[in-house]
């Protein structure tokens, strides 16, 4: 994960958290994700997801997930 903390939220404070793929790896899912309160942006993050098996070992991305994407 990267993240850039722009700016506090508070007690009672609505955001909303707004997600979308990046890009689709072999065996990674890469994310962009902002959290805003109204149109102020709060936080801003790159996040990677890498799909396992059991072993822990890399595996490819099961094909329902890539095709979320288009």
């Amino acid at each position: 994960m990267e993240i850039n903390y722009k700016s506090p939220a508070r007690y009672l404070d609505t955001v909303r958290v707004i997600t979308r793929v990046e890009e689709i790896g072999r065996s990674s899912v890469h994310f962009i994700q902002e959290i805003r309160r109204d149109v102020q942006l709060l936080v801003e993050a790159k996040v990677t997801w890498v799909c396992v098996n059991r072993d822990f070992k890399p595996q490819s991305v099961p094909e329902v997930i890539k095709n979320l994407k288009n």
